[in-house]
């Protein structure tokens, strides 16, 4: 696996005809994107595999941030795996996007293809948040992927998936145990048009003072090609469950 260290430099983009900052391997400093006028590609064109967050390492996403699949490399494996830390800073006016290469509606034509690609569901591999990752999301968009989270903390507000190719939102973190007891927020999110569920949760632990509480509330889901929000715990706060809606799902639920 390639090595790149994250660095604050600017690189502008004049006559290319990829206009994106291409990276691929494993980020071992942390850092703040954007590193310059370039929209970052997740995956290089000399291998495919993740762009990953490593472990004890945070990647800030600041407000306004375009983050897209690489243009030159193997889209199926552009994912953004999160070993380390994601805290992504969006805002109501000013959002972090994360989408397809294809997608020109934001940032631009960074493929240099003109009209020749259209974005679609499944085009790259989405949010991976591992066992050992945290996740905090405010304001941000994710398009034609999902996020999955098995991580210790995950914290998803105000965000938006649309077109995932497969669940929009899907956290399932590691048991709880006594001291370690991993956290779950999904508050005032939109889920438009996954290709299965809408919002899956899973969470356990031995007892119910170990078990997580997750929250979900106030999200909506629509045009789900499964069910709207699913979600299981050895420990529920009805409290912490309210508010959720949607329309259009084949499970409506």
């Amino acid at each position: 696996t390639e090595i790149y260290t994250l660095s604050l430099h600017d690189a502008l983009p004049i006559c290319n005809k990829v206009s994106q900052l291409e990276l691929g391997g494993t980020i071992v400093d942390s850092g703040t994107l954007p590193l310059g006028s370039l929209p970052v590609g997740i995956g290089s064109q000399f291998g495919c595999g993740p762009l990953d967050v490593g472990a004890g390492t945070t990647l800030t996403v600041s407000a306004g941030t375009v983050v897209k699949s690489s243009a030159v490399s193997c889209n199926n494996y552009a994912e953004l795996q999160v070993d380390g830390s994601l805290v992504v800073d969006g805002s109501s006016g000013s959002p972090v996007t994360f989408t397809s290469a294809k997608d020109d509606s934001v940032g631009g034509d960074t493929n240099g293809d003109g009209s020749a690609t259209s974005p679609a569901p499944g085009d790259w591999g989405g949010i991976y948040v591992t066992s050992t990752g945290s996740v905090s999301f405010e304001h941000a968009v994710v398009k034609y992927a999902g996020v999955v989270s098995d991580g210790v903390s995950t914290s998803i507000d105000s965000s938006s998936v649309v077109d995932a190719g497969g669940t929009g939102i899907d956290v399932v973190p590691p048991e709880g145990a006594q001291g370690k007891v991993p956290t779950v927020s999904l508050t005032a999110n939109t889920v438009t048009s996954p290709g299965s569920d809408g919002i899956d949760v899973s969470t356990s632990g031995p007892g119910l003072s170990s078990s997580p509480v997750p929250v979900v509330t106030g999200n909506t889901v629509t045009s789900a090609g499964g069910v709207a929000v699913d979600v299981y715990a050895t420990a529920l706060d009805p409290a912490d469950l309210t508010g959720n809606g949607g329309s259009g799902n084949k499970g409506s639920q």
